[in-house]
């Protein structure tokens, strides 16, 4: 999870390697699922300099799924059914993209 001293920023996030144009592609895919299904205005980030986005071999995606600075997303993050809602359009975003 995020957090930010602005406590009305909220939402999930992705980040990405903007070395790495698959896990851009990625990392875009899941954040427009993420938007959809959330409500989210969000943007898929690229980042470098992050020892777990640099040293792999693979697209990676880092999924920040809410800022526990903000009190709806920090609620929403403590409750079981929305974790599983996360989880869902997350493993589907992923499915969906590697069969397209």
């Amino acid at each position: 999870a995020n957090a930010f001293p602005n406590k009305n920023i909220k939402g999930a996030q992705c980040f990405y390697n903007d070395s790495s144009y698959e896990s851009k592609l990625l990392s875009d895919y899941i954040q427009k699922r993420l938007n959809e299904c959330l409500k989210n205005d969000r943007i898929s980030m690229g980042i470098k300099n992050k020892y777990i986005l640099d040293n792999v071999i693979y697209p990676i995606v880092l999924i920040e799924v809410g800022f526990l600075s903000n009190k709806d997303d920090a609620n929403n993050l403590s409750n079981p059914d929305y974790q599983k809602m996360i989880a869902y359009i997350i493993g589907n975003s992923i499915i969906d993209f590697l069969n397209e």
